[in-house]
């Protein structure tokens, strides 16, 4: 893995917060944040288990957004 989980779920929640905590798909915000979509993955559950970031599931698509 070639960040921390934790520098990940900073800039998943950092990216979220800068753009008005508009949902986006993971595989979106792993292109928007330069990570592989494994490791935004983990960053997201990392943030979900803090109770900081909405998980949204429709069929196949996972978004995410951040609890304010």
């Amino acid at each position: 893995m070639s960040n921390g989980i934790g520098e990940i779920a900073g800039k998943i929640w950092e990216h979220l917060n800068s753009n008005g905590n508009e949902s986006v798909s993971i595989t979106t915000l792993a292109k928007k944040i330069d990570c592989k979509k494994d490791e935004v993955m983990l960053g997201a559950g990392w943030l979900a288990r803090e109770g900081k970031l909405n998980l949204e599931t429709n069929k196949t698509t996972v978004k995410v957004s951040l609890i304010k």
